[in-house]
């Protein structure tokens, strides 16, 4: 399944919308106007809340992120390497470790647990709308099962790569 996040250039609290490959709305990403922790909502198009996002509340070194379910239960955490050459996420949840990987200056990244490619995540190419506070990424899910906490992951590492730029 192939999947766009985008967060909107002007957009109280952070929303994105998640669409598919034929444009359609597939979730809503909602955020708070004012949160420390970039919290925000992975929901479907009911607006029932799959899965919730959000970053350690002080964190100068140590960027991470959180995702919980709908029922409030924290299954993963994400974290970046301090010093790292390339692109790299460690995601931490009951079910093992997950990678997401990429090159130094990569705007591709792997989503891997073990050796399974769970999705791949790729990133616009820097323009006008980047420069302006726009991400864009398309999210290629191997299982459609797992599409929703896929764009949580995204969503939650797009968080850490801001938290870690002061953004």
């Amino acid at each position: 399944m192939q999947l766009f996040v985008r967060n909107k250039i002007v957009s109280l609290g952070g929303s994105s919308t998640v669409k598919d490959a034929q444009g359609n709305d597939v979730f809503k990403v909602k955020g708070n106007i004012m949160t420390v922790t970039k919290k925000k909502r992975v929901c479907d198009m009911n607006d029932n809340v799959l899965y919730t996002v959000r970053c350690r509340w002080l964190n100068p070194l140590a960027h991470k992120a959180y995702i919980y379910d709908a029922d409030g239960t924290k299954i993963a955490t994400i974290k970046r390497p301090f010093m790292s050459i390339k692109q790299k996420f460690f995601v931490t949840t009951d079910q093992g470790e997950i990678m997401v990987e990429g090159g130094f200056f990569s705007m591709h990244c792997l989503i891997k647990r073990g050796e399974e490619v769970l999705g791949a995540i790729t990133r616009q190419a820097l323009n006008l709308a980047s420069f302006l506070g726009e991400n864009y990424f398309m999210l290629e899910a191997a299982d459609d099962a797992n599409a929703a906490y896929l764009v949580a992951l995204v969503i939650a590492i797009d968080n850490v790569v801001d938290d870690a730029s002061g953004k």
